[in-house]
């Protein structure tokens, strides 16, 4: 009884570590804890590029073939960047969401939840 309880969560702990791996979907959700959706980001004179897990598929085509963009021409870039940072540093759930008019994987809001 006691090996089936730990084999039961084990295979629960595996199909949740594996099912937030790939964080960006094909439909222009980026969505998890940390590094499931950035495993890094480079702050430029543009703005901000997110590196996003790889296996994603956001549905749009990665700057230099790598990085989803968040412009600094944005107007609300520092309102999204702050909310990147505060999800990150606080480890909680939060979604990068891309702009499905946009064929560059460019962030259209940030949102976050505990």
């Amino acid at each position: 009884m006691k090996t089936r309880i730990i084999f039961t969560a084990a295979m629960a702990l595996f199909a949740f570590s594996t099912a937030t791996y790939a964080a960006c979907t094909s439909d222009g959700y980026c969505t998890g804890v940390g590094k499931d959706v950035v495993q890094s980001a480079i702050v430029n004179s543009n703005g901000v590029l997110f590196m996003p897990p790889t296996g994603s598929n956001p549905g749009c085509t990665l700057v230099s073939g790598y990085y989803i963009q968040l412009l600094g021409t944005n107007p609300h870039f520092k309102e999204m960047y702050a909310t990147y940072l505060y999800a990150m540093a606080n480890n909680i759930q939060f979604q990068l969401r891309l702009d499905p008019s946009q064929s560059t994987c460019t962030v259209a809001y940030v949102r976050t939840w505990n």
